[in-house]
């Protein structure tokens, strides 16, 4: 009988690398991250909820990346605002100033 047996692929140790760099970066606000490395390119895509978390995310894949310079970079972050809720009456403008 034969077995199976998986065999990972040479660039996992990288893409786990590039991963782990930016969840520590970012403080895991990267939401849906994935990773994807081959011969010439590291790609990354997911959300996020500010352009801060995205040039941090730029900045962690340079960094993790920074040994093997002939890497094509690829970062596909988008920025995205979530729904805040709606408040019921709107409150009031005041003046800051209210004059004697």
């Amino acid at each position: 009988m034969m077995t199976a047996t998986i065999v990972p692929s040479k660039y996992a140790a990288l893409k786990d690398h590039v991963e782990r760099t930016i969840e520590a970066r970012t403080w895991g606000r990267v939401h849906r991250l994935h990773v994807v490395v081959d011969d010439e390119r590291v790609r990354v895509h997911g959300f996020t909820t500010s352009y801060y978390i995205k040039q941090l995310t730029i900045q962690a894949v340079l960094e993790a990346v920074s040994p093997a310079p002939n890497y094509r970079i690829d970062v596909d972050v988008d920025v995205v605002a979530y729904d805040l809720p709606v408040r019921a009456h709107p409150v009031p403008a005041r003046d800051v100033y209210e004059g004697s």
